[in-house]
């Protein structure tokens, strides 16, 4: 398995296709068009909340098959860990 960082995040982040007329800093959709914001990575409360799926075989271990999903279209949150990113890593890096 890869390790959860920033810089994962990031580069996961940068596979959801940005809306019109938003920020795509800040608004994205997942690949199946629900909308996901940036910082409520892993945050389940959230009505943008979104975490990295692995789309191939739960291939955690190749960024290929690692793609942003809405955490209500997940039913296995990466690590298993639901709490916001900030609780996470302590620090705003998003």
């Amino acid at each position: 398995m890869m390790e959860i960082n920033g810089q994962l995040i990031r580069e996961v982040w940068q596979k959801a296709n940005p809306i019109t007329g938003q920020d795509e800093e800040v608004f994205r959709l997942d690949i199946q068009g629900n909308w996901i914001r940036k910082k409520d990575f892993n945050n389940a409360d959230s009505i943008y909340g979104w975490t990295i799926y692995a789309a191939h075989e739960n291939d955690f271990s190749n960024i290929q098959s690692l793609i942003p999903l809405h955490t209500h279209n997940n039913p296995i949150p990466l690590a298993g860990n639901n709490h916001p990113t900030e609780i996470i890593f302590g620090e705003k890096y998003i």
